[in-house]
C-alpha cells in the first residue's frame, strides 16, 4: 500500500470548490466541496473546544478556510 497526504491533507480544495459554487451556482461545486470538508474537526471547533494542542498546522488551517467560504456564500449560522 503506498501512503498518501492527500489521505489527510487536502489543501484548500474545500474553500476553491464553495468559491466556485458562490461564483456559478453549480450544486455540484458545492456537493464536491462536502466531500472535503472535516466535520469532526469543525464541530469541535464550533463548541469551543480547546484540542489544537499538537495538532498539524498545514492538515487544518485549510478546513477552517474552507468553512469560512461556506459561510461567506451560504449564510449557514453553524459554519459562521
Amino acid at each position: 500500500m503506498i501512503f498518501s497526504t492527500t489521505d489527510y491533507e487536502y489543501g484548500g480544495i474545500s474553500d476553491f470548490l464553495y468559491e466556485q459554487y458562490g461564483l456559478t451556482g453549480d450544486r455540484r461545486f458545492f456537493l464536491m466541496a462536502q466531500q472535503f470538508e472535516d466535520g469532526e474537526f469543525l464541530g469541535a471547533l464550533s463548541l469551543n473546544a480547546d484540542f489544537l494542542t499538537g495538532l498539524h498546522a498545514n492538515s487544518h488551517v485549510p478546513p477552517v478556510l474552507g468553512g469560512g467560504r461556506r459561510y461567506a456564500v451560504t449564510g449557514e449560522p453553524e459554519y459562521r
